[in-house]
């Protein structure tokens, strides 16, 4: 067994799957019931922004009983192997299927997150203000961002094409002792770079990642960095302005630490299956990347 793989055969494949079945009671039953609550019945957030963020966190809900009940996904790098031991991970469903339906929750997700952004950003500025966007552009910048985000749903579907050497990849015996943890299976190759079609949807992930965030990142830097060293409106609605402002600040926290316990090591991911990153740093990298990509 090569690359570390003998620690995800005897103990990390197990954990992980433990670790997820304990944490998505932990953020379903108590977590996200609180901030549901708060959101609904503690803020005073204009109603369009309270809707959109409720709608975000019951998506999220749906994410994190998915992803840490039903699927459990488990990438065997630096071979492009995917596996997977939760609840629906029988020999009778769809690696492929079981992907797109991931690929759908996380990017819904992300849609309800960029208008609350988009509609705080836009409330914060001055009537005469050149960023000030009509409510009809605001809606195409919407559908844009929502076709770009769900288009990956798409190449999920379309893309994540299985080698024909399969059976003959899985009797690698760096591989075969996955079959003990599991009979659901993905498999794009013998190595890296060797992953078919899926190449298409690494670019076009990378390139909603881009138009997305970079706009995050924009409407992020003008309020915190801009507007917030403004004097602000008038003294009348100072109060709700600073308000405006530390929950846009909540809101950046919060991405930025989204941004780096998904993000990064998707794109991370991606990059391993596709370039020889995975086969050049060493085991003791390696091994605890394929465990922290699986929590």
């Amino acid at each position: 067994v090569e690359y570390g793989l003998e620690w995800d055969r005897d103990h990390l494949v197990q954990l992980a799957s433990t670790i997820l079945h304990f944490l998505w009671p932990i953020s379903v039953f108590i977590f996200q019931p609180i901030n549901l609550f708060v959101l609904i019945f503690k803020t005073n957030m204009h109603r369009d922004c309270k809707i959109a963020f409720v709608v975000h966190d019951v998506l999220l809900v749906c994410f994190d009983i998915y992803n840490c009940y039903f699927y459990q996904i488990y990438t065997v790098l630096p071979y492009p192997v995917f596996c997977c031991t939760g609840y629906l991970c029988d020999d009778q469903t769809s690696h492929r299927l079981l992907f797109a339906i991931l690929a759908f929750w996380t990017t819904a997700q992300c849609v309800p997150y960029l208008f609350v952004m988009m509609r705080m950003h836009q409330k914060m500025l001055l009537g005469d203000s050149p960023f000030k966007l009509s409510k009809s552009s605001q809606f195409l910048l919407m559908i844009v961002f929502s076709i770009v985000l769900v288009s990956n749903v798409y190449g999920f579907v379309a893309w994540s094409v299985e080698s024909v050497e399969r059976d003959e990849i899985l009797e690698n015996p760096s591989i075969s002792w996955a079959r003990n943890q599991s009979r659901n299976f993905l498999v794009f190759g013998k190595q890296y770079g060797d992953i078919g079609m899926f190449h298409r949807e690494i670019y076009l992930l990378l390139f909603s990642i881009i138009i997305c965030f970079s706009y995050y990142l924009i409407i992020t830097y003008h309020v915190v960095f801009v507007i917030g060293k403004q004097a602000g409106p008038q003294p009348s609605g100072i109060e709700k302005y600073h308000i405006q402002l530390r929950f846009m600040i909540a809101l950046s926290i919060q991405a930025c630490v989204s941004s780096v316990m998904f993000i990064l090591p998707l794109v991370a991911l991606f990059l391993a299956m596709a370039t020889p990153i995975a086969v050049i740093i060493p085991s003791a990298v390696l091994v605890p990347l394929r465990f922290l990509l699986a929590v």
